[in-house]
């Protein structure tokens, strides 16, 4: 459905819409990124809970002021006012877990997400990237007051630090050895720093780290012993 509507990243609330709708789905989602790893699962029993809510991992650098330089009015056509918004931003990153999530609020993601995107093609201005995670900012402010929400700071780490977080983020990497930007266009269309799980499998700089590199090396011996079945 994304790629018809000219913008890819709309699959990933068209895939959780549906697969609620298709009852497919628990009373827990979680929403993750490409270039995040659960690690530590007993963290995530302490959110558990029947009350219905939305928890976030904080990105710092995803502000109100940078959404509206990047994604300009985006406001327009919502439920609210820009100083509603603004004033109950919240700061989505990489992660996002819904408990007792309803399906109204996927729903209302995908509408917004639409609005937003056409608000842009309008405004004349080039698609912005993260307006998915636009899109979940939003529509979870929308039901402020309807559900329990929390943006946290523990949710995630990232590869050059220990913190024994639920999820590691891998995204920005550890720099000059992995950045997930030096893989984004493999030859001959552009210039590629190699195979990336190979990359990662030689990166054991951090407790972090060692532990993407575990997961990379395994995955390997499953590549090689799938090639050479015949």
């Amino acid at each position: 459905i994304g790629l018809k509507r000219g913008f890819q990243q709309l699959d990933e609330i068209y895939s959780l819409a549906f697969y609620q709708e298709s009852k497919k789905l628990g009373s827990e989602i979680c929403v993750m990124q490409p270039h995040t790893v659960l690690k530590n699962p007993k963290y995530l029993e302490e959110l558990r809970t029947n009350q219905s809510s939305a928890t976030v991992s904080v990105d710092p650098f995803f502000t109100f002021d940078y959404a509206e330089k990047n994604a300009g009015d985006f406001w327009v056509k919502q439920a609210h006012s820009r100083e509603f918004y603004k004033n109950n931003w919240l700061p989505v990153g990489s992660i996002i877990l819904f408990n007792n999530l309803s399906e109204k609020i996927s729903t209302r993601a995908i509408i917004v997400a639409e609005q937003i995107i056409l608000n842009q093609i309008q405004q004349k201005i080039p698609v912005w990237s993260e307006s998915i995670k636009l899109a979940w900012a939003i529509s979870i402010a929308d039901y402020l007051g309807l559900i329990k929400i929390e943006a946290s700071y523990n949710l995630v780490s990232n590869m050059i630090d220990g913190a024994n977080a639920p999820f590691i983020d891998y995204k920005d990497g550890v720099l000059p050895v992995f950045n997930k930007s030096m893989f984004s266009f493999a030859p001959p269309f552009g210039m590629s720093f190699g195979d990336p799980i190979e990359v990662l499998a030689t990166c054991k700089m951090s407790p972090n780290a060692d532990y993407l590199s575990q997961i990379s090396e395994t995955l390997l011996k499953l590549r090689t012993k799938s090639e050479q079945t015949p």
